[in-house]
């Protein structure tokens, strides 16, 4: 398991006030070979000198600095560069618990399968718990369960931040042009091509609820992108 390398995508924009504890949570993580990507959009806070502090005490952080094209191209050019045998999401203004990439892979290693994901917190933005999303213990074989369990949401979540995916999977699977509803796109087409999924009921991930992020917006436009996310997923499953 542990000559296994790990690739994490961090998208970031206009991060200061979450990027610390985010970066902190990642590079202190139990499972240590890890390729740390953080991905600065175009940000015009301090995002990118806090990642580049990082980076000059952490030789695993690779930083992208690119004009402003949101979460989809950021995490698009994150999956170009990663070399990793895995591939990790975390948010910018999240964080995560200390052992979630090792218990991730040991899932996913030992059971030979293709993505594993774990539950998650809500937190305030002063990192106080506020909810649990548990999830079971569970083993899904064939693609056909894998994307079924997926679409009809059973036992699962539409975030990419709390799973773990063999790299293979992302082989021309790239995140849509969309402000929203993108991961739900990119796990209905992973699932499809996942031959074995694990669900461990550890909750790892914290989820912070940052009022300025996409989707704590009132209702705007960008919303309807939940029609055209499920307008590809479904003309992709149609064929």
């Amino acid at each position: 398991m542990y000559n296994n390398k790990i690739s994490i995508i961090v998208p970031i924009y206009n991060s200061e006030l979450f990027l610390n504890k985010c970066i902190k949570s990642i590079i202190n993580q139990s499972f240590t070979n890890l390729e740390i990507i953080l991905v600065n959009d175009g940000s015009t806070d301090q995002s990118l000198d806090i990642c580049k502090k990082y980076a000059d005490k952490d030789k695993r952080i690779i930083i992208i600095d690119k004009e402003n094209g949101g979460v989809s191209s950021a995490r698009n050019k994150g999956l170009d560069v990663a070399t990793g045998d895995y591939i990790g999401f975390v948010d910018s203004d999240d964080y995560i618990s200390y052992n979630m990439y090792e218990k991730l892979l040991f899932a996913i290693t030992k059971n030979n399968a293709d993505i594993a994901e774990c539950g998650y917190f809500i937190t305030t933005s002063d990192y106080s718990i506020v909810s649990k999303c548990s999830l079971k213990d569970e083993e899904i074989l064939g693609n056909y369960e894998c994307s079924y369990n997926y679409l009809i949401k059973n036992n699962t979540t539409n975030f990419c931040v709390n799973k773990l995916y063999k790299k293979s999977i992302f082989k021309n699977i790239r995140f849509p042009n969309l402000k929203f509803s993108e991961d739900y796109a990119v796990n209905a087409k992973a699932s499809y091509k996942c031959e074995k999924k694990i669900t461990i009921s550890d909750c790892c991930y914290y989820y912070v609820i940052n009022p300025d992020s996409a989707c704590n917006q009132s209702f705007n436009e960008t919303r309807l992108d939940i029609i055209k996310s499920g307008k590809e997923v479904f003309r992709y499953f149609e064929y």
